[in-house]
């Protein structure tokens, strides 16, 4: 606990410092800097260092095959306790955050893992730890770093696979061209190159699943109604903040939305499995998969 506490001073005198050199980047640039850099190549098989020794070399998301097409993309809303996991245990799982537990609560096998918010990894790093080595994870260099302070051989025990929010003022890429694309046409469907902030992790899982040629896609734990409530793997006494329900109306709704739209057009089946979601169900049309 007081090592936790230590490392988020440290954060913050790094964040301090660097808006005093750069008001424009240090927010994400002080998500990993100077801990964290990454060598890129031309196959985006990039080298993660932490200053001069190699943590490991990144997965490109390219490589991912798959023949299942289904996806179930699993958040971590309230509305998680009531699903059967049985109805979708034959379909590519993607987890996210939190959700990562299930892997143990639940024996879950996830295809891959999504974490994306270093903040979820400082405050809940008893849940991280605990992924399986060999487990794909899709992460940030802020959640590298996240990691590395905490545990540095839990990133040699994991599949990697960086990603980077295209719309950051540090976003670099070894195909500069993609960035500026994915922003106007409003998602990503390369993640080596990085993704569009939906508002919600489950965005990236969804630009994931659209990456990979989904046919059909599940959307469980999207409530976004009942974030009083703590979400499916806490307590309320260690309940973290929410900015669902801030981001909804200009960030979440809008990029469901395209979604909705790029699935229509793609003829991709996609549903809200969540009985209490704040999202339409005239836009995503519900589908119940609880007990």
């Amino acid at each position: 606990m007081l090592k936790n506490s230590l490392l988020k001073i440290r954060r913050l005198i790094i964040r301090s410092s660097l808006k005093v050199v750069d008001r424009k980047t240090y927010k994400t640039r002080s998500e990993y800097w100077p801990w964290i850099n990454i060598r890129n190549s031309a196959t985006n098989h990039h080298e993660i260092f932490s200053f001069s020794q190699k943590l490991t070399t990144s997965k490109p998301v390219y490589e991912l095959t798959c023949e299942n097409k289904t996806f179930s993309i699993v958040g971590a809303g309230p509305s998680i306790n009531d699903v059967d996991f049985l109805k979708i245990e034959n379909t590519n799982i993607i987890l996210l955050n939190g959700a990562i537990s299930l892997i143990h609560k639940k024996s879950i096998t996830p295809f891959y893992c999504i974490i994306i918010d270093s903040t979820f990894i400082e405050n809940r790093f008893d849940i991280v730890r605990e992924l399986p080595s060999g487990t794909h994870l899709l992460t940030t260099l802020g959640c590298l770093r996240a990691i590395h302070e905490r545990d540095p051989h839990l990133i040699k025990r994991l599949n990697i696979s960086v990603t980077q929010n295209v719309t950051a003022p540090t976003h670099k890429t070894t195909n500069s061209d993609l960035g500026p694309l994915f922003k106007t046409q409003g998602y990503s469907d390369d993640l080596d190159v990085g993704y569009i902030d939906g508002g919600t992790v489950m965005a990236v899982g969804l630009q994931l699943a659209l990456q990979l040629d989904a046919h059909e896609i599940l959307l469980l734990g999207l409530d976004i109604n009942n974030i009083s409530q703590p979400r499916f793997y806490e307590k309320h006494n260690q309940s973290l903040k929410s900015g669902l329900l801030k981001d909804y109306q200009h960030k979440i709704l809008p990029f469901m939305m395209k979604m909705a739209s790029v699935c229509r057009d793609r003829g991709i089946q996609i549903y809200n499995c969540s009985s209490v979601s704040k999202l339409p169900y005239d836009l995503i049309p519900f589908y119940n998969i609880n007990r």
